[in-house]
């Protein structure tokens, strides 16, 4: 019974996340009508809620461990909590972001409790923080239209938080990431990440095109410093998404595609320089080349990665059934492949569309907008949300070097989740400003 109940979770599993995506993509749809959409998003909700049932049966089936019951129970009533607070207190929410959110971080937490109940556990509380930290943006951004005169209180948080990493945060993998206080550990970079953002697109939507080239130079200049930071920090997963936010949002300011082509092609010859100067990066090249040849020292992660992605095949071994253990910080940095495994390269491709699907969504909300500070910004935490992806996934399928980045919503770790949310709901208050300045504009 149990192995029947195991091996077809492998196909209703999929069979929720597919429909699930392909409504995704059909709500993005101009010809989709608002009403239409609605009952999309409905539909979306139903197959969340059976997906996490799904998945927690599985869990309680192979272990025998009531807590996987506990955590069906805890997922379903947070995942009902964000829904009907952004759907309350915002009526006008772009609920397609908020059905986004609860997706991921329920398909986190079911990868988590599989992992570790004790991590889910974690997460779970941290979810908890977080959404009591993020629900309240969306009024914030509404009350103070001004926001983008914070320019040089959104560079200096951004900087000391950095140099504190620098001077005092701890060593992991070669770069210094975290800093430790009464026991508890968090990465102030991936908070540093948004108030970025904050700082570069304040600075340009107040910049004219006629103004000195001076004043450009400056506002780059406080940039490249973030970027200086994180190098000597050697935290250089944090820098590229930092340089291409920094390269996204200069594009949209000025339209000029020789920033995109020159930027991308500096990443390139950077990382060829990095690779000289840092040991660390010199290794994840060398398991990045040939994981095989290194397997049993720097390319031991990527290969177990690998192995475990085509031990899962198209529809996966079943939750409880694979061996993602073995893989170093697959919690963290690896994720992916442990999703791979267990429940399926189908399932993850599935995964890989919605999360396109979102970033698209997060661009549509910035071309629509028309104030320069929130057009940019949506611009820049849209790029970062859509690099960090590319840079998460590409490490584990061994598309790019390994950075050490987290799956935004979906890996282990507080900073990561929290930022995460802070980051959807920041573009939900830039989309609520956005239609109530549309209603004024047709009253």
């Amino acid at each position: 019974m149990i192995h029947l109940i195991t091996l077809s979770s492998r196909i209703t599993l999929l069979i929720f996340m597919a429909l699930y995506t392909m409504i995704a993509f059909i709500a993005l749809r101009r010809k989709t009508s608002k009403k239409r959409r609605a009952r999309l998003y409905i539909y979306q909700n139903f197959l969340m809620f059976l997906l996490i049932a799904d998945a927690n049966v599985v869990l309680f089936a192979n272990s025998q461990d009531f807590r996987y019951l506990l955590a069906l129970v805890m997922e379903v009533a947070l995942m009902f909590s964000i829904l009907m607070l952004y759907n309350q207190i915002y009526p006008e929410v772009e609920r397609s972001l908020v059905n986004f959110l609860t997706v991921l971080l329920s398909i986190g937490l079911i990868i988590m409790s599989r992992l570790s109940l004790d991590r889910f556990m974690h997460q779970y509380l941290i979810a908890l923080l977080g959404l009591g930290i993020s629900i309240g943006i969306p009024a914030i951004i509404r009350k103070f239209p001004n926001l983008d005169q914070l320019v040089w209180g959104y560079a200096g948080i951004g900087i000391v938080l950095l140099a504190i990493v620098f001077l005092i945060g701890t060593r992991e993998y070669g770069a210094k990431l975290s800093i430790s206080l009464a026991g508890f550990s968090f990465q102030p970079t991936e908070f540093v990440k948004i108030s970025f953002v904050l700082y570069f697109a304040a600075a340009l939507s107040r910049l004219k095109k006629t103004d000195s080239p001076v004043k450009l130079l400056a506002i780059l200049g406080i940039a490249c410093l973030h970027l200086l930071i994180l190098a000597a920090s050697k935290d250089l997963g944090a820098a590229s998404i930092f340089f291409v936010v920094m390269v996204g949002i200069l594009y949209a300011w000025s339209g000029n595609l020789l920033i995109l082509i020159g930027g991308f092609g500096m990443i390139g010859v950077g990382l060829v320089l990095l690779s000289t100067v840092f040991a660390h990066v010199s290794d994840r090249l060398m398991a990045w080349l040939h994981p095989l040849k290194y397997v049993e020292d720097q390319g031991y992660q990527v290969s177990q990665s690998l192995f475990a992605i085509a031990g899962g095949s198209w529809f996966g071994s079943g939750l409880l059934q694979g061996m993602p253990e073995k893989i170093p910080v697959v919690a963290k940095d690896f994720v992916f492949a442990a999703i791979s495994e267990e429940l399926g390269a189908l399932f993850a491709i599935c995964l890989l569309f919605l999360c396109i699907s979102c970033f698209i969504m997060m661009m549509n909300v910035a071309m629509k907008v028309r104030r320069p500070f929130f057009k940019l910004t949506a611009v820049g935490l849209g790029t970062a949300y859509g690099f960090q992806l590319l840079l998460s996934v590409g490490g584990v399928i061994r598309f790019i070097p390994s950075t050490g980045v987290t799956f935004p919503l979906i890996s282990y770790g507080g900073s990561s989740l929290i930022s995460s949310m802070i980051l959807f709901s920041i573009i939900e208050g830039i989309y609520l400003v956005e239609g109530e300045d549309r209603r004024s504009e047709e009253a």
